[in-house]
């Protein structure tokens, strides 16, 4: 929690949006020279549970251009409309599955001490 931007955006669930992540300070560049790849776009946005609780961080890099004529863009406000609502249901997700996980462990002791 708290280093670049995803980090950034578990601590204050502040959605980012930045056109040049080089140019941001928050930018963890270790990752992007580790793998040879360059980012240049970015969005990044928390995964809430229905607790409003931060249980992940979703991040979309170099959004692709429209054609191959035109140059890359950057991630609009419409985008950042679907990707929240695209991680409500990541959310949801993530959030039955640690029920589901915490339901069998619990099955699993009755069993257990019986």
């Amino acid at each position: 929690f708290g280093k670049g931007i995803v980090g950034h955006v578990a601590l204050s669930q502040q959605n980012v949006n930045i056109e040049d992540a080089y140019q941001d300070s928050r930018f963890n560049k270790e990752i992007d020279y580790r793998t040879g790849y360059h980012t240049t776009s970015l969005m990044c946005q928390s995964i809430t549970n229905v607790g409003g609780d931060v249980i992940g961080v979703a991040e979309c890099i170099n959004k692709l251009a429209d054609s191959p004529d035109s140059p890359a863009e950057h991630f609009s406000k419409a985008d950042e409309a679907v990707f929240q609502k695209y991680l409500t249901f990541c959310g949801i997700g993530i959030q039955n599955a640690q029920l589901l996980e915490i339901s069998l462990n619990i099955n699993h002791l009755k069993l257990y001490f019986h």
